[in-house]
């Protein structure tokens, strides 16, 4: 990995929706035989080992801000300064984007399960008068299908030279069952599939 030379070349988050899925598609199913699942009893412990995988991607990268954010934090001697911090993470959100930008690495958060983001994709494509991708749009709405491989799909992406190189699902709620196969009323689990280093 070149840490001096900036990346160059066509970008990630510059692609339409088309371009990105057909980019992804091959990439991510190669990603995702190398995902680990891991099982959490709320969305808080989920949300938790989100932040710690997606810190020990960015250290495998060699940038090191989430860690120096939760020293701060964890430095702050009140609960009320600590809520502080974590509401203002504008500087390092932005420290984070330019290290990553020096090192040819991308994060983009993606959303696939949800019908709505194609909607919009397809209204702003009937305003702009692209007619071929009114019709891809239209296409892709009426073959959503697969909810929970699209669900596992939904979360972080980790680009390096514009390639996955990491993946951290969002938290997949799954309804607990019996071995038997009845459901469990009331109680959920959360799964994040990742290939986060351990």
């Amino acid at each position: 990995m070149d840490k001096q030379t900036p990346h160059l070349g066509p970008e990630v988050q510059d692609m339409t929706l088309d371009e990105l899925e057909a980019h992804n598609r091959d990439n991510f199913e190669q990603i995702l035989k190398q995902c680990r699942v891991r099982e959490f009893q709320n969305p808080v412990q989920a949300l938790h080992f989100v932040g710690e995988a997606m810190d020990a991607i960015m250290q495998k990268f060699g940038i090191d801000v989430l860690k120096k954010f939760k020293a701060t934090v964890d430095r702050a001697p009140t609960l009320k300064q600590k809520r502080r911090l974590l509401e203002k993470t504008a500087f390092y959100e932005g420290l984070m984007k330019k290290q990553g930008e020096l090192k040819g690495v991308k994060v983009l958060n993606q959303n696939y399960h949800q019908q709505e983001r194609f909607l919009a994709a397809k209204r702003e494509a009937e305003l702009a008068g692209d007619g071929g991708q009114v019709e891809r749009l239209e296409s892709a709405l009426k073959n959503l299908h697969n909810a929970e491989h699209d669900m596992r799909r939904s979360g972080l992406y980790f680009y390096y030279k514009n390639e996955i190189a990491y993946f951290i699902s969002n938290p997949v709620i799954r309804t607990k069952m019996t071995e038997g196969g009845i459901v469990i009323a009331g109680q959920k689990s959360y799964e994040v599939y990742t290939n986060a280093p351990a």
